[in-house]
């Protein structure tokens, strides 16, 4: 039983000593953040960087990436990284010239990569600076991962 309670302890300090890369679900996605600093005019810039490997999606699906600032109750989405397949793109452009108010997912995103070749690599110098307020002081960064299809968006 010592034993275990040691390798648990053991493998818990390693995560725990280990640099800020986190893995995402998707095989294909690595996050590492850059910094975080608050400037004179009360803002908060994040810097991040993101790296999108072979990443692959179905013509008429997209892979909506939302970095998110969130803490006890408050939450703040930040400008989403789409990827989509060339039907999804094509069929979204539609969706906003016909209706500019619609609400679709990572319409207002930060970058769009449509139908990504098969072992492409995206790296993705992710900058965003939004207004500081009290609630961000112990916040945490998380990615939010929305898989998209013509009728519904599923949060994976």
């Amino acid at each position: 039983m010592k034993d275990i309670l040691y390798i648990i302890y053991i493998a818990c300090a390693g995560w725990l000593l280990s640099p800020v890369t986190t893995e995402a679900q998707q095989p294909g996605i690595r996050l590492s953040m850059g910094g975080a600093s608050v400037g004179d005019d009360d803002s908060v810039s994040l810097s991040l960087h993101i790296v999108l490997e072979d990443i692959r999606v179905p013509s008429s699906r997209s892979l909506v990436l939302e970095p998110r600032l969130q803490t006890d109750g408050h939450s703040l989405t930040l400008p989403a990284i789409v990827v989509s397949g060339r039907r999804r793109a094509r069929y979204d452009a539609r969706a906003l010239a016909v209706d500019p108010s619609t609400r679709i997912p990572g319409s207002d995103c930060y970058r769009r990569i449509v139908s990504p070749k098969k072992g492409s690599r995206h790296e993705i110098d992710y900058t965003v600076r939004v207004p500081y307020t009290s609630w961000m002081r112990n916040a945490g960064l998380s990615l939010r991962q929305i898989s998209r299809d013509c009728c519904r968006g599923e949060v994976l």
